[in-house]
């Protein structure tokens, strides 16, 4: 057949001849009611309950191969079929032939066609299992990769809490280290004020005092004076007994005192000079303090922010661990989607498998039947002699039904014309 082309077109069509002179002396006077064909013809309006009209067996494989054939040339087959087939295989003409010729070639082509469609429909269903297969293989591995990662981030968020205990306690120190310094510097420069005012106190009331300078007349600012010294004195490690004889010996002047208040004043501005040096100290000392916890306060604020900065980065790694586990996490969920639904798929698949081979055997089963239609089996001897008394009534209608096979196709091959 050439491609592009209807292989009615190619059938073979002439007018027919009888090749036996009897034949119209046979043919009977009344006319043989025509084959009608249920196929191609067109339905009428579809009843409520409408139930599929049985195909007689002759039209059988014509239903099969009607999908790939146009409306002209199978109402051509269907008028010829009936025909050709009735005719005995060596009474055929070349028309008939070319008819069943036709057919059979159809036949091969959409039985090549459902063949073909089997295997790609297995191909589909194999294909499918593998990937179904492939799916389950990485859902497992998706699985397995979760479960790793689920313990990563879970490290990684214990890790984060570690790390926000450690901040946190850093931060406190480095709060209490400050706080340290401030009391340092306050103890420093509250000793400092101390020995200020103890000095600045001590050179005002202790040289009038000591060497007797006040006026007579000035008893009061002395004696007011010499209870200022004792309060001076009483800041320092005199003894109870320094403390009373001192006052009384300052009321004398210097030229009069007792050997005894000699001593005593002697005494106290030693103790003077020795408070003033322990102020001196104090302070020395608290400065000292106040720059050591200085010194511990930047060491804190330097381990608060190292620890500030690894939990920033123990939070970036948390975070980055709780994406990776969502991302593996989604990816198996795709997975178990994908088989979930292959499930269904795989039964689609296997129900158009199925659907393609009872196609083919359908059409193979209409093939079998044609073929005993177009070449019926050797009759019973007494079914032949029985053939033989009606041979001149049979020939005498083979050749009306000729007369009505040229009718009935001269239009379908008009038709044929034009299409080509």
């Amino acid at each position: 057949a050439r491609p592009g082309v209807c292989i009615c077109s190619q059938i073979v069509h002439r007018p027919l001849r009888r090749t036996h002179p009897s034949v119209d002396a046979m043919a009977p006077t009344t006319k043989r009611a025509s084959v009608s064909s249920p196929v191609g013809k067109k339905a009428g309006r579809p009843a409520k309950s409408p139930k599929k009209a049985k195909v007689e067996p002759k039209y059988e494989l014509l239903e099969q191969l009607k999908s790939g054939l146009s409306a002209s040339c199978l109402e051509m087959l269907t008028a010829a079929l009936p025909h050709a087939l009735e005719t005995p295989k060596e009474e055929r003409h070349s028309f008939q032939t070319s008819v069943l010729s036709s057919i059979a070639e159809l036949s091969a082509k959409e039985q090549a066609k459902r063949e073909v469609a089997i295997v790609e429909a297995e191909q589909k269903v194999a294909k499918h299992a593998q990937g179904t297969e492939e799916a389950a293989a990485k859902l497992e591995a998706a699985k397995a990769e979760e479960a790793t990662r689920l313990i990563k981030k879970q490290a990684a968020k214990a890790h984060v809490a570690t790390v926000t205990a450690a901040s946190e306690e850093a931060a406190a120190t480095e709060v209490a280290a400050k706080k340290a310094v401030e009391e340092a510097e306050a103890e420093a420069e509250l000793k400092a004020k101390d020995k200020e005012e103890f000095t600045t106190k001590l050179g005002e009331v202790w040289a009038p005092t000591k060497e007797g300078s006040f006026a007579k007349k000035d008893w009061r600012l002395r004696q007011k004076a010499i209870v200022q010294v004792s309060n001076l004195l009483a800041k320092t490690e005199a003894p109870e007994s320094l403390k009373i004889a001192l006052p009384v010996a300052l009321k004398d002047t210097p030229d009069a005192r007792s050997t005894f208040a000699v001593k005593a004043v002697e005494e106290a501005e030693r103790l003077f000079n020795m408070h003033a040096t322990a102020l001196d100290e104090a302070i020395a000392a608290a400065k000292a303090a106040a720059a050591g916890k200085t010194e511990a306060a930047t060491s804190a604020a330097g381990v608060a922010k190292d620890a500030a900065a690894a939990l920033d980065q123990a939070q970036e790694a948390c975070i980055a661990a709780d994406n990776e586990w969502l991302e593996v996490e989604e990816e198996a969920q795709t997975f178990q989607m994908f088989i979930r639904d292959a499930q269904a798929t795989a039964k689609g698949l296997a129900a158009k498998v199925d659907a393609a081979k009872a196609s083919l055997e359908a059409l193979l089963g209409a093939i079998a039947a044609f073929k005993v239609l177009e070449e019926p089996p050797p009759q019973a001897p007494a079914a032949a002699e029985a053939e033989a008394e009606e041979a001149p009534a049979a020939a005498a209608a083979a050749a009306e039904a000729e007369t009505e096979e040229e009718a009935a196709a001269a239009p379908a091959a008009e038709a044929m014309e034009f299409e080509q």
